[in-house]
């Protein structure tokens, strides 16, 4: 599968050049943008002129234009604090004990001079301009997204796609954060369809386990990051219309979906392309796009998800979100929900979190399926493989349900303490095999 010939099938059936909105652009004009061609035209804007000077300068492409202003509220002008990089300058100042406490920001966000830059609201320019529609605003400018976007209602109306880095947590003083981001989004018929990436700064590098952070789709799997230390920042987050979305059962018009769908390509958001290009009733492209990505539309089979409090155990005690032990209790340590499943074969996942695992287990660790209380699948942990596997999060049985009106309980034995930390059982997921 080449993610250019998909890109580039999209981009055939796209007949007027989109309008790109580049905000923040040191560095150049996106990348995936670029390769639109005579398919878009981009316009890039950069506050600090020498920047935008040599941009323009160095750029061969007839599509893409380097704006040397400033997005503001008005055309009065604003004060932009440069930064050490040069890329983390922006109209908000830098909060001081971020630059001194974070190593990773000592060179990034320290002030070294205010200067003046010219400004417009995009609105204002677009009239100037007479442009009428925007299909895509891409955002990093160090805080002032939502200045920008609260003097962009007219080309924000008819916009297809958005690219905006927003902070958790403040870097600068006075900026606005990402809830304020999300929700002025939201009044205005976009959704987050998903994160880009999530920055973290620590003080330090501490030793020990690391945390694990799951990032999961369901159907399509979960997958668990270990990294030590780091209080999360920013992000960039990707936006669409909600009607773009399978929440919605609203149809695109084909223009408008093909546009999105080349825009989403960008990011190999392919699921969204599909269901894009199937809002506009045009089936036989659906098909193309799947036949490139060697790939057939699965609708997913019914998972079933039992919690923790569904569960039992004899002395754990069972909270709202999940039943701790440190294997000092008997076996079974948890069992239950007593529940019945569909008739055929099933994939079980335990979902667990450890505190403290050692690169082995000294001890087995039991998980186990039980129809009508007699064991029917297992598996047990032990050693470096069997910790590998805990310290994923997920313990995954296949079994075989032959009769339907059966109780299924999903159950975890110990055998002496097999390390020194905890384990934490968040409850079960099951997924039907048989079609």
């Amino acid at each position: 599968m080449s993610s250019r010939q998909i890109i580039d099938l999209l981009l055939s059936q796209i007949d007027a050049p989109l309008t790109l909105i580049d905000v923040g652009a040191a560095g150049g004009a996106l990348e995936g943008w670029q390769r639109f061609g005579d398919k878009a035209r981009v316009i890039c804007f950069e506050a600090r002129e020498n920047e935008a000077t040599y941009l323009a300068v160095g750029n061969t492409a007839t599509n893409i234009e380097y704006v040397p202003l400033a997005l503001a509220a008005d055309d009065r002008g604003i004060e932009l604090n440069v930064t050490v990089n040069q890329w983390c300058s922006s109209v908000y100042p830098p909060i001081e004990r971020i630059y001194k406490r974070y190593p990773g920001n000592m060179m990034l966000l320290r002030p070294t001079v205010r200067v003046t830059c010219p400004s417009i609201a995009l609105d204002k320019f677009l009239e100037n301009r007479g442009i009428d529609r925007v299909h895509a605003i891409k955002l990093d400018t160090q805080g002032s997204e939502l200045d920008i976007l609260r003097n962009a209602e007219r080309a924000l109306e008819n916009c297809l796609f958005l690219i905006i880095e927003c902070e958790f947590n403040a870097l600068y003083e006075g900026q606005p954060l990402f809830c304020d981001v999300d929700r002025f989004l939201r009044d205005r018929g976009f959704v987050l369809w998903r994160f880009d990436n999530l920055a973290h700064y620590s003080t330090g590098q501490i030793g020990g386990d690391p945390h694990s952070m799951q990032i999961g789709s369901d159907p399509g799997g979960h997958h668990n990051l270990a990294f030590a230390n780091g209080q999360l920042f920013w992000a960039n987050g990707l936006y669409v219309r909600a009607t773009a979305t399978p929440v919605s059962d609203n149809s695109l018009p084909f223009d408008e979906a093909v546009a999105g769908a080349a825009l989403v390509a960008q990011w190999n958001l392919w699921d969204l392309v599909v269901e894009m290009i199937r809002k506009s009733g045009d089936e036989a492209l659906v098909s193309k796009i799947l036949s490139l990505l060697d790939s057939t539309f699965v609708e997913p089979r019914p998972s079933y998800r039992y919690y923790a409090e569904e569960f039992r155990s004899e002395l754990l005690p069972v909270q709202l979100s999940c039943i701790e032990t440190d294997f000092s209790q008997q076996n079974p340590i948890i069992y239950g929900p007593y529940v019945p499943l569909p008739w055929g074969e099933q994939e079980v996942t335990f979902h667990v979190r450890t505190i403290d695992l050692t690169d082995e287990l000294l001890s087995t660790i039991t998980f186990d399926v039980a129809q009508d209380y007699r064991r029917i699948a297992e598996i047990h942990l032990i050693g470096t493989d069997g910790a590998q596997i805990l310290r994923s999060g997920e313990v995954k049985l296949q079994f075989w349900n032959g009769t339907p009106k059966a109780l299924f309980e999903f159950r975890i034995f110990i055998n002496g303490r097999p390390f020194a930390g905890k384990l934490m059982f968040y409850g079960v997921s099951v997924r039907p095999l048989t079609k």
